[in-house]
């Protein structure tokens, strides 16, 4: 459902298997073809996304309000032959793409009718094969591609449903960009459980009306006047820490779950019901996936020592797209089972109760309104500013400050630069021009001498 307008499964099915036709017989799309898909956070979009599917291809979605170089570094990157979007959006597309773009609702929507069936093409391809390449913050200032596999989706799919509130005819406000791999929820849990996925469209506080459950970060949560949503029964957060501030407000209005997972492990693995009253945690691990919180030297530890945390399990994806190195350092063989596990970089304790309490990162990682950002992306962004000289970029009150050097820096268009490089949630709020770095003993900057 958008803007008043809605699909039934049937025909949502209708046109993603004519689209997935056109794509195998008239683009060459088969198992493994890598897809570019350049949309906006719509049913069309979706459609898209599970016609690449059914075609045997893989997709590979860069949101549309994405700068020119990171799209066109995505594309590239990525190995994309082709490129699916509108007419409307195709104007936001980098002119000089190598790739093939195809417009669908100037050629596949007024040029293959939906007045006869399409049936679903036949199912090819093993568990290994990948369903989609999803880009996020990489630390060496180019964002880096997760491979996600058919078996980490479906077991994704299989298990998750049993630890959250979904069912026939239930509404799900998809609140995400389908960039972002929270918006598997809807792509996934809702189709797999005949639930209702309702988009924003032009009136986000409409859509969440006719919603009785949404998935959310408790950024996008704490924004919403939740007196105006009677439908409202459940809350699924997730996508980054949930604050103390926050509990008894949405605990008020709706059953509340708290879910995490990295993109590295498709999408969600542990969850937990929070409740006033109760220790915020992350929960335990969805069924099949293994949590191991361990020290310094790659031990258990018992329950209430932090330490750091890995997840392995059917979820831990295949790596990222063209970085080997990177993969073998944060993948690695699982010491204490099968398998592999991946390294998250978070920082956890078991509680009593046997859940986890996240405890942040252990990196230069950060996560704000539910995207994961590496700080020293935005770092390098500055740093390709000809006149910056040196600077650092922290979090300050839910808000990203880039402290610069020198004074004299053009802030205008240091803006305008960043604004080119980045995509929106990566472009600071605040700037602190600095005639110099205050630093320590051992040459690095001096943080507790940054000016508020």
């Amino acid at each position: 459902m958008a803007d008043g307008q809605s699909w039934t499964f049937s025909e949502a099915n209708q046109r993603a298997n004519r689209l997935a036709w056109y794509l195998r017989w008239a683009q060459g799309v088969t198992l493994g073809t890598n897809v570019g898909v350049f949309c906006d956070n719509s049913p069309e979009g979706v459609t898209l996304l599970v016609a690449i599917s059914k075609a045997g291809g893989v997709y590979v979605v860069v949101d549309s309000k994405s700068p020119a170089e990171r799209m066109r570094y995505i594309f590239t990157d990525s190995d994309c032959s082709l490129i699916l979007t509108t007419a409307a959006l195709a104007l936001y597309l980098p002119s000089d793409l190598s790739q093939t773009v195809v417009l669908i609702d100037q050629y596949v929507d007024r040029c293959i009718p939906l007045t006869r069936p399409y049936p679903n093409l036949p199912p090819q391809g093993r568990a290994e094969d990948l369903v989609y390449v999803l880009y996020t913050s990489g630390t060496t200032g180019q964002p880096k591609g997760v491979m996600v596999t058919r078996a980490n989706v479906t077991h994704f799919a299989m298990t998750a449903q049993s630890h959250l509130p979904l069912a026939a005819g239930l509404r799900l406000l998809q609140s995400f960009s389908l960039s972002f791999d929270a918006a598997g929820y809807a792509v996934y849990l809702a189709l797999c459980r005949g639930s209702t996925a309702v988009f924003p469209g032009s009136d986000l506080v409409a859509a969440a009306a006719q919603c009785d459950l949404i998935v959310a970060t408790p950024t996008f949560l704490s924004r919403l006047d939740l007196d105006q949503l009677p439908r409202l029964r459940y809350i699924i957060c997730g996508a980054e820490p949930f604050p103390d501030s926050l509990l008894a407000q949405l605990a008020a209005h709706a059953e509340l779950f708290n879910l995490y997972g990295p993109t590295e492990t498709t999408i969600a693995v542990t969850g937990s019901r929070l409740a006033v009253g109760k220790p915020i945690s992350i929960g335990r691990p969805f069924s099949g996936t293994h949590a191991y919180i361990v020290d310094a030297q790659d031990r258990l530890v018992p329950i209430g020592v932090v330490g750091d945390l890995w997840i392995g399990g059917p979820t831990v994806t295949a790596g990222y797209v063209n970085r080997l190195e990177q993969t073998a350092a944060k993948f690695r063989p699982n010491p204490f089972g099968p398998g592999r596990v991946y390294q998250t970089g978070d920082r956890a304790r078991w509680l009593p109760s046997g859940e986890i309490e996240y405890l942040g990162r252990r990196d230069n990682q950060i996560k704000l309104g539910g995207f994961r950002i590496e700080l020293e992306e935005i770092e390098t962004a500055l740093h390709k500013y000809p006149s910056v000289e040196r600077c650092l970029t922290l979090m300050r009150d839910n808000r990203l400050v880039a402290y610069v050097q020198p004074l004299t820096v053009d802030l205008p268009q240091l803006k305008q630069h960043l604004r080119q490089q980045l995509p929106h949630y990566m472009v600071p709020a605040e700037y602190i021009l600095l005639e110099r770095f205050e630093v320590n003993t051992n040459g690095k900057i001096d943080r507790t001498r940054l000016p508020s």
